[in-house]
């Protein structure tokens, strides 16, 4: 059951943050998720706008709850280990990329953000 009125928010939330204007996706995705609380994806967006802010807590938080929603989202998972990343907290962001292959063992982006928490550990010796 989708929510119309929520998501037109989340399309308008998309524009600014294609637009690198996040401060207002984050406004318009607030919209989304209090319309409907329940939709996963509007967490993961608003993930992506703090993660593109450089607030990686909200962007954790965000990609926590995403996950909470619909553990079937692979999207939650790399926003998860995008934040984690972000904070130096390498292992776990290993985890979380690991955690998002389970649900999407062919996810690019998933695989991408484990090769790069891999190739930011350097050579092994």
């Amino acid at each position: 059951m989708s929510n119309e009125e929520a998501e037109k928010y989340k399309g308008r939330g998309n524009d600014f943050l294609k637009a690198g204007d996040y401060e207002k996706a984050i406004k318009e995705y607030n919209k989304a998720i209090t319309l409907d609380p329940e939709n996963a994806v509007y967490y993961s967006n608003r993930s992506a706008a703090w993660s593109s802010k450089g607030n990686n807590q909200s962007a954790l938080n965000d990609a926590l709850k995403c996950i909470e929603k619909d553990p079937k989202f692979a999207k939650g998972y790399s926003r998860k280990g995008k934040a984690l990343f972000d904070m130096f907290q390498t292992n776990e962001a290993e985890a979380a990329y690991q955690d998002g292959l389970k649900v999407d063992p062919q996810n690019a982006i998933l695989l991408q953000g484990l090769a790069d928490v891999r190739a930011s550990r350097g050579p092994k010796t």
